[in-house]
């Protein structure tokens, strides 16, 4: 996630707050829900930036923020492949190619679901804010 877009979804967040309790910046705001059935919560949201763009350094902060924050669901932002998009812009996928390249040279991937949970959510939203800014790309593979 790139400085732009980081800020580009904390504008989205009402009374963010930044704090630094390990090596890495983080910021906390509660998003206010109401379900289906009127019964009104929120969503914890923590939101990071990676120092450097590489799988090492992607493994260590999110080791750090899973030990920290304990979530229930975690999203990592990174590049779409393919599909255009601006800054601040959130994707949902419904399926992950997960891929590395190997000390040998070889590319080694797997593709992996998406949680059905978080596809469902974002096909749902409630809240016309966060609605009009909701675009469903359909792959092409």
């Amino acid at each position: 996630m790139l400085e732009r877009d980081r800020d580009a979804v904390l504008g989205k967040l009402p009374g963010y707050k930044k704090i630094m309790p390990s090596d890495y910046v983080y910021f906390l705001a509660d998003l206010p829900v109401t379900s289906p059935d009127g019964s009104t919560g929120f969503y914890r949201i923590v939101v990071t930036q990676l120092l450097r763009i590489s799988r090492q350094e992607t493994m260590i902060q999110v080791a750090d923020a899973i030990e920290l924050w304990k979530p229930s669901r975690l999203i990592i932002a990174g590049t779409a492949q393919g599909v255009v998009s601006g800054p601040g812009d959130i994707l949902v996928s419904k399926r992950i190619l997960d891929y590395e390249l190997k000390e040998d040279g070889q590319l080694q991937w797997q593709v992996l679901p998406a949680d059905t949970r978080l596809v469902g959510a974002a096909m749902n939203l409630s809240d016309d804010d966060w609605r009009q800014s909701v675009k469903l790309a359909e792959s092409k593979g």
